[in-house]
Formats: C-alpha cells, structure tokens, sequence
C-alpha cells in the first residue's frame, strides 16, 4: 500500500527512494528496509546540515568581500557548480536518476562529510563568532541545493529555501549552469581527500590511533596535481592525519620496494622441468629491471 509507505517515510523520501534506486523507466522490487539506506541517510544529512547553519551560523552577516574566504570556501562553491551543471544536464536530458545522485553525493560526501566536518571550527569557537565567510559559504551552498532539489522532492525543497530564504522554492530561479570553476583546486582537495583516506588505512593496519601524532608523513602524487593549490592545502592534510610533517616525495620508487615472486603453477604449465630455475631468476630481478 503506497499511503502507508507514505505515512511511515514521507513522499519526499519514497520518491527520492524510487527515483535514485534505479531509471524510473526500469523495473524495481520495492523493498521498504532499503528506503533508510538509500534516501533516508540523505534527507537526515541535509537536515543535520541545516541544524548545524542555524545554530552557529545563522543572522551572521556575509564577508565584505570574496577575498575573505578560504581554499576551503572556494572548493565547496565550485563542488557546487560542478553539481549544478550535472543537474541541469540530467534534467535536460530526463536523467532522473543521475540528477539525484549528483545532488545526494554532494550533501553527504562533499558538503556534510567533509566541508562542514573540516572547517566545524570556523562556525563553533569558545568566545568567537563564526567567519562570516564560511557561514556565506554553507548559506550558498544550502540554498541551491534546495532549488536543485526543488524537482524531485519539493516538500524537503520547500521546507529548506523557506527557512533560510523566507520564500518558496518553488518561485525562486533554478541555479545556472556554466559558470566558472576552479578544477585544479578541486583536483588537488580531491587527492588531499585520497590521502587521508589512505593514511588513516595506514594507521589501522598498523594499528596507530589517530590520536597519536607521527612525526612524518611521505606521499606521492600525480605531476598534474602539484600546484599551489595542492600546497596550501597540506596543513589540512596534517591536521587530517595528525602528523607534524609531509613530505611530497617525486615518486614512488621510494616509498616501495617491489619483489618478484614466481608463480609455480604457471610457470611449471610452461617451463616444465626447468620451473626451480626459472623461479630463482624471478626471485632475483630488481625493481628497475623491464622484464
């Protein structure tokens, strides 16, 4: 009965359920414990977004000018863009489906996951008011989301642009696409992102609390993301993996040391009686031999 699936989840929730679980001319098996996984995470992030805005942000005034915000303020605006663009391209062309998860992997990965969870000190500080330019920052952020989302579930839409904006959604513009972006500033978050993710690995397979600070941190990384961007960006590479120092190595013949070893079934298929000498030759090629 789709009104007690309403009334349980809400039609906002059950039509972004249906609407980003697969194309919505494909057949699908309604499966109600699915429906907190795939929408109900992404309604309860961007209501926790907009809690965090108004209790530490919210009737902050704006920053006097756009030279005030940060590598950080300007990566979310243009992670922004970039969902814009991928938005209006999917409703465009009737892609449902991909306009929904644009929008739902913004919030949660790139808006809530990281920005908010970044820069939380920014908004929330014993005896300091919050940067105005990051309060600016989430502000935009929220608002277009909302009119992104304006299609696709337009009570939530509704609910959100009504409290920041004071007015529906549903009168206000759709964002437009094609404005500019920084796309080596997000290039260069995106692999700062990569790195943490990997040292944190690092320090569960080693079994180091994050806690516990470590004097030095080597990585490796694509000539095309090194820039100034990529630079500035490493004290909030530090702060991510708490260690005191990194160092950018040029490559990674450095950090790991390869070693040949012979696969006996593959090599007796072939070799035969001669397998014990052929794997003793694999045991000893080095890491700057070509075969």
């Amino acid at each position: 009965n789709p009104w007690e699936a309403i009334d349980e989840f809400g039609a906002d929730t059950i039509r972004m359920y249906l609407i980003a679980s697969s194309q919505v001319w494909l057949p699908k098996r309604f499966d109600r414990r699915t429906i907190p996984e795939v929408a109900g995470g992404f309604f309860n992030t961007l209501r926790n977004t907009y809690e965090f805005f108004r209790r530490y942000a919210d009737g902050v005034p704006g920053p006097a000018a756009e030279a005030d915000s940060t590598l950080a303020d300007r990566w979310i605006r243009s992670r922004l863009q970039a969902t814009v663009d991928a938005v209006a391209a999917a409703w465009a062309g009737y892609d449902v489906t991909a306009g929904a998860r644009a929008i739902m992997d913004f919030v949660v990965d790139d808006l809530s996951n990281w920005y908010v969870r970044t820069n939380r000190a920014r908004f929330w500080a014993p005896d300091r008011d919050a940067d105005p330019a990051a309060v600016a920052a989430l502000r935009e952020a929220l608002v277009t989301v909302s009119r992104l989302l304006a299609p696709a579930a337009p009570f939530a839409s509704d609910w959100l642009h009504r409290a920041i904006e004071g007015t529906s959604v549903h009168l206000a513009p759709f964002p437009a696409s094609g404005r500019e972006r920084d796309e080596s500033l997000e290039l260069a978050m995106d692999a700062v992102r990569r790195l943490a993710s990997l040292g944190r690995a690092a320090r569960e397979e080693a079994r180091l609390k994050v806690r516990q600070p470590l004097r030095r941190m080597q990585v490796a990384v694509p000539a095309a993301v090194r820039g100034p961007s990529f630079d500035q960006l490493l004290s909030l590479l530090r702060a991510e993996v708490n260690v005191r120092e990194i160092e950018v190595v040029l490559s990674d013949t450095s950090l790991v040391r390869l070693r040949a070893k012979a696969n006996f079934r593959s090599l007796g298929r072939r070799f035969g009686k001669r397998t014990p000498e052929i794997a003793a030759a694999c045991a000893g090629l080095s890491t700057d031999r070509k075969s």
